[in-house]
């Protein structure tokens, strides 16, 4: 018996810990490390990051991609960590497996001018919308094990970017995050 309870205690220290860490990273606002850099790049190291666990979610990825997206001011490890972020909660989202489809552009948008804009939709089952605006919040979750503080860290990073993050979804229609940043000349 008592290595079972030894299990169950670690397993519960693992979650409490996992949960401090995020209120952690929630509490501190990040210290943005800014550069020149395309967020092509990040999409491409957030993917190579997530290669085997997209492989044991059985999850599919195409890159739409029609050139580079223009380098912009950005901290690629936070902007990677927004991708992942929103990868995995779109894998957890499609527990028989599914795809991706992430969508690069570059558009105008009056009166700020030229964004970078990036799409990740998923074909899984969809937000219902009348929790779409609470997905955002700190501590909301429809996940079980979930903190809740995932999306909201996500916001918070791409707000921090002077970008910000939407939500498109219907129930049953699989999801799609859109992440827009602000190209400067």
């Amino acid at each position: 018996y008592q290595k079972e309870d030894f299990d169950v205690i670690s397993e519960e220290i693992r979650h409490t810990d996992a949960i401090v860490q995020s209120f952690l990273e929630f509490s501190r606002p990040p210290r943005l490390k800014m550069q020149q850099i395309s967020p092509s790049i990040v999409v491409d190291m957030g993917l190579q990051l997530l290669e085997h666990r997209l492989k044991s979610y059985d999850v599919k990825v195409d890159v739409i991609r029609k050139h580079q997206l223009p380098e912009i001011q950005a901290d690629p490890e936070q902007l990677k960590e927004v991708l992942v972020n929103l990868i995995i909660n779109a894998c957890e989202a499609m527990a028989q497996g599914g795809s991706i489809v992430i969508e690069e552009e570059e558009a105008l948008e009056p009166p700020s001018g030229r964004v970078a804009v990036i799409r990740l939709k998923d074909n899984g089952p969809g937000i219902p919308e009348s929790i779409h605006d609470n997905i955002f919040q700190p501590f909301f979750s429809t996940k079980e094990e979930g903190t809740g503080l995932g999306l909201s860290i996500a916001t918070r990073i791409v707000q921090e970017h002077q970008g910000r993050l939407d939500v498109q979804s219907k129930e049953g229609h699989g999801s799609t995050f859109i992440i827009t940043l602000p190209i400067k000349e």
